[in-house]
């Protein structure tokens, strides 16, 4: 399975990776699946870059923070997962449950990332 058929299988519309060891990142859009909200993903990602221009800034915002990582705004989400030392997952998806099922999917999701790095990574 590689990142695109992950991202359709899960409804994720935005998957990006940070590879803290190459301070590099690399960002997977599915076109056919719209965000209700890209202001999170702007937020979260494209503002942090363009002000700190070092990805090591994501390792420092979860240091010591229970992981997975969830924000949102309105039905879109976003997901932080940590597969590995040198790997940060963002997952950005639209979805509206209660609080409780959406703790649950964000479970679901982080074991399914941790599977994913540990079976077969682009």
């Amino acid at each position: 399975m590689n990142k695109l058929e992950f991202m359709k299988d899960n409804n994720i519309a935005i998957f990006v990776e940070i590879d803290l060891q190459n301070n590099t990142m690399d960002i997977k859009k599915r076109y056919e699946e719209e965000l209700e909200n890209y202001d999170i993903f702007y937020q979260y990602i494209i503002y942090n870059i363009l002000d700190n221009k070092d990805l090591k800034i994501y390792d420092e915002y979860l240091e010591g923070q229970l992981l997975p990582r969830r924000g949102s705004q309105g039905k879109t989400n976003c997901l932080y997962c940590k597969p590995s030392n040198n790997k940060i997952i963002c997952l950005f998806y639209d979805f509206e449950r209660d609080y409780r099922e959406e703790y649950y999917y964000a479970e679901e999701l982080n074991k399914k990332i941790e599977n994913f790095y540990n079976e077969n990574i682009e």
